[in-house]
């Protein structure tokens, strides 16, 4: 466990009005950044909840008023898609549209993570020469959704690209925790993209840093007293700084005609004309910052104190080599803020359905419903009966289900135990997912109980279930039974598969033949002497 996952869970559960409710959508397994986020959100003062949504199922739950994404009530929702699994510019435009309509229906913000550029490369280094190339046309979908998300209402957009690059292409991938777990990046890029969504929420709740104020004794001085070469180095960043509107202060505790003779050699633009504020005395330093930004007009909490190392409150510590000072200021998100818009203008209001995030209209299957968005993915379910020992893909699905499992102990028996499995193969025109389900039915007169229900997280939010048991339902009719049980357990993981039984037993289902067979719940709770109790078992 990492000193980040140790903080995470130490830390207070976050409760009541004060803390910030944030959902997380992603078209792969995103529940390593967790902790990152958390963590970052809190020593930013925004104490958060977390809800990470089901898998590759980003339009699906910003559509539907019933997904499990909103019983949270988040007040931010992060969209985080990947070209790999949304491989179509549409279907990327439609997560973005979605999570537009989420933030209109629900009042929530929306931060849009621009999905990064894979490493599929089929020019090599030709890439960089070839306009119609898989990087060019990756770029100008991203730029695309940049362009039509920037400054709208409700909206912020953060880049994992970015992470990418922090981290590097190498370090950044994990292939094999994606074939295990769809997890397809590192640790160390789910550090780095946790710490740039913490750092947009940040600025975004608690607004940028406005004044600045230089510890001279730090800045100035070596540890020792000596004077320290290099301050110049900070020039062009406090330029900058001052060009964005922060105020910028001095303090210090030594001679002050010392102190201002060192900082007009190394500094003589901040002496000359951009120094807001003056302290140097014996006060301490606490004291020194609080009424240099009462001076100024800031507020305290977006005062920052910068320092070259040593003991002390300062809040942002540069290192000992100065040429690396600008970078440490960018790091430490004292350029953080967000894009200033043209002067009288508004915020952009969020385009109707119908407009702005596609060419030509937007209709019912690209946006206006999650059932109209399903039917748009044209899905293929084709399921076979199994004959034999459960191949290698059956225990795939089986073991791997964690949400859409029935949680019994038996999950696939041997040949000749007096249960049918049945299989169903799931396509659709985002990809082949192969066997995404694994079915058992059991005759115990004089009804049919399925005690193996196990789905792949791939294909769940696609009807795939629905259709599945109504193919177990016709199955079980032509053997001349009236009744279905679906027995199950409770895992604290499986909450899909009951609610799923639930609806399942609201109401008749119909037939080919014309009959109605009845579903019915059958709630079973772990014995003391089972194992596998998580329906992971394959004997």
């Amino acid at each position: 466990m990492t000193t980040i996952q140790q903080r995470w869970q130490g830390l207070p559960a976050a409760a009541g009005p004060g803390a910030l409710r944030v959902g997380l959508l992603a078209s792969y397994t995103i529940d390593p950044l967790v902790p990152h986020l958390g963590v970052a959100l809190h020593d930013a003062g925004l104490p958060a909840q977390l809800r990470v949504g089901p898998y590759h199922q980003i339009v699906q739950q910003l559509l539907d008023d019933a997904a499990a994404m909103f019983r949270l009530n988040p007040d931010v929702v992060v969209v985080a898609p990947r070209f790999e699994e949304l491989p179509e510019q549409a279907d990327l435009l439609r997560c973005a549209a979605a999570g537009l309509e989420a933030t209109r229906r629900r009042g929530c913000r929306l931060l849009f993570v621009l999905p990064p550029i894979p490493e599929r490369r089929p020019y090599g280094v030709g890439e960089a020469a070839s306009p119609t190339g898989a990087v060019a046309g990756y770029t100008t979908v991203r730029e695309l959704l940049r362009e039509r998300l920037a400054g709208l209402a409700g909206v912020d957009v953060a880049d994992a690209e970015e992470a990418i690059r922090q981290v590097g292409a190498v370090r950044a991938h994990h292939p094999s925790l994606f074939a295990f777990a769809r997890v397809p990046y590192t640790d160390e890029f789910f550090a780095a993209l946790g710490c740039q969504l913490g750092a947009v929420l940040r600025v975004r709740y608690r607004g940028a840093c406005r004044a600045v104020v230089l510890d001279a004794d730090t800045l100035l001085r070596d540890p020792d007293g000596a004077p320290r070469p290099g301050a110049s180095w900070l020039a062009e960043p406090l330029r900058d700084l001052r060009a964005a509107g922060v105020r910028l202060a001095v303090r210090g505790g030594r001679d002050p005609d010392e102190t201002w003779d060192a900082l007009a050699r190394a500094l003589p633009r901040l002496v000359e004309s951009d120094l807001d504020g003056w302290a140097v005395d014996g006060r301490p330093v606490d004291a020194q910052v609080r009424d240099l930004a009462a001076g100024l007009g800031v507020d305290e909490s977006a005062t920052v104190l910068v320092g070259a190392g040593g003991p002390g409150p300062a809040r942002v510590s540069l290192g000992d080599r100065p040429e690396e000072w600008p970078a440490q200021l960018v790091a430490a998100g004292l350029f953080d803020r967000l894009p200033p818009r043209s002067a009288g203008t508004a915020p952009r209001a969020a385009p109707g359905p119908a407009e702005g995030l596609v060419d030509g209209p937007m209709s019912g299957p690209a946006h206006g419903s999650a059932q109209a968005y399903i039917d748009s993915l044209r899905v293929n379910i084709a399921v076979s009966e199994v004959d034999g020992p459960p191949s290698d893909d059956m225990r795939k699905v089986v073991a791997r289900a964690k949400d859409f499992t029935l949680g019994l102990d038996d999950a696939v028996t041997a040949a000749g135990s007096g249960r049918r499995t049945l299989i169903a193969r799931v396509s659709d025109r985002l990809g082949d997912y192969g066997v995404s389900a694994v079915i058992g039915v059991r005759e115990e007169d004089p009804h049919a109980v399925v005690d193996l229900f196990s789905i792949s997280c791939a294909v769940l939010g696609k009807d795939v279930e629905r259709a599945v048991l109504q193919e177990v339902v016709e199955q079980v009719a032509a053997t001349g039974h009236s009744e279905v049980r679906l027995r199950y357990r409770k895992t604290g993981r499986n909450q899909p598969l009951v609610d799923f039984v639930s609806a399942a037993t609201s109401h008749a289902w119909p037939t080919r033949t014309g009959r109605e067979l009845t579903v019915r719940a059958e709630p079973v709770e772990l014995g003391d002497g089972d194992e596998c109790g998580d329906g992971t078992c394959l004997t």
